[in-house]
């Protein structure tokens, strides 16, 4: 990491950080325990050597994160306890299962990764409005409480093995945009979700 770089992550009065990089240079992601005032984070094209480091569920202020193209592997750290209201992890090479996140989430982006298994850390998170899980890993059922339905205004999960859907039409009077092709669904599908959802059944 440049040194300039590395200067600003040691200041603790910043409350807005967006920095672009190389992908081209190999970095380890920067230390952000003094960054006590950060609100936003937002971090893009950089090769970091590593994982996302825990210390971002501990920034008490942070509200938006965005480490897009990063480089960054490993799962996704515990942030239940931080007050995040979007996450975007777009681009990186996360794996594992997503971990338990901030009841605050509005906007949870984590297209382009290799994450799989149970979404059970989505269902708490009743202010949801946008989740777009596409070009990953997940399989089986798909499916979501009425309570983050109702709210959800954005769902893409394509390109992933889910293979059927539980979802019921009265729950998503909210949905604008919805993309669920290229999963491996059985028919019959709903008419409704073909129509809203783009999904292709084999």
């Amino acid at each position: 990491f440049e040194s300039c770089h590395q200067g600003i992550f040691s200041m603790a009065n910043i409350n807005l950080l967006h920095l672009s990089g190389s992908p081209q240079r190999s970095d380890v992601f920067p230390s952000v325990d003094r960054m006590t005032n950060l609100e936003v984070l937002i971090l893009e094209d950089f090769k970091f050597v590593g994982s996302i480091p825990q210390a971002l569920g501990r920034l008490s202020k942070l509200r938006r994160v965005k480490l897009v193209n990063c480089n960054l592997n490993g799962a996704i750290p515990n942030l239940s306890n931080s007050s995040i209201e979007e996450l975007h992890l777009i681009q990186n090479k996360l794996s594992g299962t997503i971990a338990p996140m901030p009841q605050t989430l509005r906007s949870l982006q984590l297209a382009f990764n290799k994450l799989m298994g149970p979404l059970d850390n989505i269902f708490g998170l009743d202010r949801l409005e946008a989740l777009d899980l596409s070009q990953n890993e997940f399989s089986g059922n798909f499916f979501l409480p009425s309570g983050i339905a109702q709210r959800l205004r954005q769902l893409k999960i394509y390109s992933n093995q889910f293979s059927s859907v539980s979802l019921n039409q009265s729950d998503w009077s909210a949905l604008k945009i919805c993309d669920m092709h290229d999963n491996d669904f059985t028919c019959p599908a709903p008419d409704w979700l073909r129509e809203k959802c783009l999904i292709e059944c084999k």
